[in-house]
């Protein structure tokens, strides 16, 4: 009599393929399932993420990894810097602060000719800015100086201060907390009611998280 062999291993493979893998456990519920000790990948630390769109791993009190978008740690996305005088602003319009220097610029595009940052990651930002302004050409006349943030074009907080006659130049901060979506965008200006021009200005805007 002829005799068949069946290889049972092509009969079971199917079945392994989507059963679950239990280490140090009988009774497994994920398709992985570590009942202890550590998971350790030797080459991570080569593999450094510079994508927007990656995401943080965390765990359930379970232990079961899920990913986050984004955690409440902040992180300094913008540190921008205005280095050189601009040219005289005239009286009561609205000149946007251009920086000359970026040498930190995480989440953000930055449009050097307009001034103009546009977020590449949604979340809250904390926005903080100074700007120094040289109004000596006023003397003795006094007056007053805003500087303002908008997003998308539109005033979303602004500082006002008067001067008194004989003040030679201005000095106004802020800080703010605003919630940006990918292609929102964020500059700073400033005007004052006699002519002026903006010696110095800095910014830095860290990402509170989503």
């Amino acid at each position: 009599m002829k005799k068949t062999i069946v290889n049972l291993s092509f009969i079971l493979l199917p079945g392994l393929a989507f059963s679950q893998i239990g280490i140090k456990t009988a009774q497994p519920t994920e398709s992985i399932d570590v009942a202890s000790g550590n998971i350790r990948i030797r080459d991570i630390n080569s593999n450094i993420s510079t994508d927007s769109t990656d995401k943080l791993v965390v765990t359930d009190p379970n232990g079961v990894l899920k990913v986050k978008s984004s955690l409440f740690i902040p992180s300094t996305s913008v540190i921008g810097s205005k280095t050189t005088k601009s040219s005289n602003i005239a009286a009561n319009l609205q000149a946007t602060v251009i920086f000359n220097t970026n040498p930190l610029l995480n989440n953000f595009t930055y449009a050097s000719a307009t001034g103009v940052y546009t977020a590449l990651k949604q979340g809250y930002y904390q926005i903080t800015a100074t700007v120094n302004k040289d109004v000596s050409m006023n003397n003795p006349t006094d007056g007053s100086s805003a500087v303002s943030l908008l997003v998308n074009n539109i005033v979303v907080n602004i500082i006002i201060n008067g001067y008194l006659p004989g003040t030679q130049s201005t000095n106004q901060n802020f800080t703010y907390v605003v919630y940006l979506n990918p292609g929102d965008t964020f500059k700073l200006t400033t005007d004052y009611t006699r002519t002026s021009s903006i010696t110095s200005a800095q910014i830095s805007v860290v990402a509170l998280g989503g």
